[in-house]
């Protein structure tokens, strides 16, 4: 067993140490990965480190399914996490309901709704409903 399959196999166990040397070997190649692979929609929602933290995470929840062999499959497993991230974020964006390109924002001076309960206020008020009884 070479000393990566020995780290790959102790992370797999959850040792903390373990995953946190394994990932902080390849941490700067997949920041960049991410960087180079998330289009300008999603970097103006989200930051390349939160989606790495992401990518990250999910990695951990599934590496009791990981079975190492070698460090470029290691890699290759690591990168399309990252870019099934990717692609599942663009998707999430460019749905239409929240698509920014469709954003809107308030008329200067609109209250944005705040106003609307005030009716309801008046029907609905414990006075008028006891007035209202007798």
């Amino acid at each position: 067993m070479n000393p990566e399959e020995g780290v790959v196999t102790r992370a797999s166990q959850g040792d903390p140490v373990a995953i946190d040397d394994l990932l902080s070997r390849h941490l700067p190649g997949l920041r960049a990965f991410v960087r180079l692979n998330a289009g300008a929609a999603i970097r103006a929602k989200e930051s390349a480190s939160d989606l790495v933290q992401s990518t990250c995470r999910e990695i951990l929840q599934d590496f009791g399914d990981f079975e190492y062999r070698g460090d470029a499959a290691f890699r290759h497993w690591l990168y399309t996490a990252a870019l099934r991230k990717i692609l599942d974020r663009d998707r999430f964006y460019r749905r239409d309901k929240r698509d920014r390109a469709r954003e809107v924002s308030p008329p200067r001076g609109s209250s944005s709704g705040r106003d609307l309960g005030v009716p309801y206020e008046r029907v609905f008020s414990p006075s008028d409903q006891a007035m209202a009884r007798e």
